[in-house]
């Protein structure tokens, strides 16, 4: 049988400087849970994708599954002593679904377990992500992508970062389970700023601040600034 197993982690802290990420910048894990806070700092960096202040968690939780029929043929290498090719071996692709008890529909092409699937890859306490400079190709989330933040969620631009769309404090289809708060210190964002998230809700209180740092002009946001979120509910009151 097959087991869905995780692996947990204490607190974060991630420091990123003068890099280039060519995908997506995640916090926290891609589906592990982090038992504690993460503290994210990337100064002079290049994101070709969104930076997040939490986890990933994959889209569909898939697993390939080889037969086990004896394969058709095998060729054998006089030189390693080892059997090789053995034919073409197609796996069929099963999906994992939370239930009480682990097991399997092999009809359906299910795997069972007792995992909480919509907590994967979660954060337990405080989130920080501070873009210090550098550019990001497309949006920061304070929150994860699909996984949840149950803590505080703090996000900061600061040092003329370039921000190709748009910041949000909280996730992108991420609930926040505490509070957001935003502030652009100093950029250049092309799009807008939402102090929620943008598929997700934050049950807590939203902050954004908008502070020139003495420089005219240090502060850009393309479009407009919301307390809220895009797509998404607050829960509590908007500053």
């Amino acid at each position: 049988y097959a087991q869905f197993s995780l692996a947990t982690t204490g607190s974060v802290t991630n420091v990123l400087d003068n890099c280039i990420v060519k995908g997506n910048f995640y916090g926290a894990g891609c589906q592990g849970k982090v038992n504690g806070t993460v503290n994210s700092t990337l100064t002079g960096c290049t994101l070709m994708d969104n930076a997040f202040g939490g986890g990933y968690k994959a889209t569909s939780n898939t697993l390939d599954v080889y037969p086990v029929t004896e394969p058709t043929k095998s060729r054998y290498t006089k030189e390693t002593g080892l059997f090789s090719d053995f034919g073409t071996v197609r796996p069929e692709t099963f999906t994992w679904q939370y239930r009480s008890t682990i097991g399997s529909d092999d009809a359906n092409k299910i795997l069972y377990t007792n995992t909480d699937m919509s907590q994967l890859g979660n954060v337990t306490g405080a989130i920080t992500l501070t873009i210090n400079g550098g550019s990001v190709a497309h949006s920061v989330f304070g929150g994860g992508n699909e996984s949840p933040s149950n803590n505080d969620v703090t996000v900061v631009i600061d040092n003329t970062a370039t921000i190709g769309e748009h910041v949000y404090g909280g996730g992108n289809i991420a609930n926040v389970g505490g509070a957001t708060t935003v502030s652009i210190n100093s950029g250049n964002i092309s799009g807008s700023v939402y102090g929620g998230g943008m598929q997700a809700n934050v049950s807590g209180n939203v902050t954004v601040n908008i502070s020139k740092d003495g420089t005219p002009g240090s502060v850009v946001i393309g479009r407009d600034v919301y307390g809220g979120g895009a797509l998404a509910n607050t829960n509590t009151g908007n500053q």
